[in-house]
């Protein structure tokens, strides 16, 4: 396997992986930030298919072409090119790897929380950066 060519557009985001140009989401980035803004060199100790997401899409649950994208609470598919609310790939309940799928409800259940923290968390961000506090009402 070799190894990726990766291209930096600025310190958290690329534009090239494996030769290929990558997604960009002009809304994505502007809600919810980087990923790793205010904490650079971070990095996830396990990859979205290996805590049980799978695209959305295309059903890719592969640890090799699925990945934490460059924004803030999404998944990006290498297979589709494209960055999702990690909320949209919830597949198995975390962290237990390799159990049943969820049922419908449960799966909808867990996606609304993760949903709901993402939602949170972007507030904070916009609250910590326009200088409101961090208190959520």
């Amino acid at each position: 396997m070799t190894t990726p060519r990766l291209e930096k557009e600025n310190e958290y985001a690329y534009v090239v992986f494996n030769g290929e140009k990558v997604s960009k989401n002009s809304v994505a980035k502007a809600v919810m930030g980087y990923r790793n803004e205010g904490r650079p060199g971070a990095t996830a100790l396990f990859g979205p298919a290996e805590l049980g997401y799978a695209c959305p899409v295309c059903g890719n649950e592969n640890a090799d072409r699925l990945y934490w994208s460059e924004y803030s609470g999404f998944i990006w598919c290498e297979e589709c090119n494209l960055d999702f609310p990690s909320c949209l790939g919830v597949k198995y309940s975390p962290p237990a790897i390799g159990q049943e799928p969820l049922n419908d409800r449960e799966r909808v259940e867990l996606q609304t929380e993760i949903f709901l923290k993402t939602v949170s968390d972007a507030i904070e961000r916009w609250r910590k950066q326009d200088g409101r506090g961090s208190d959520c009402d």
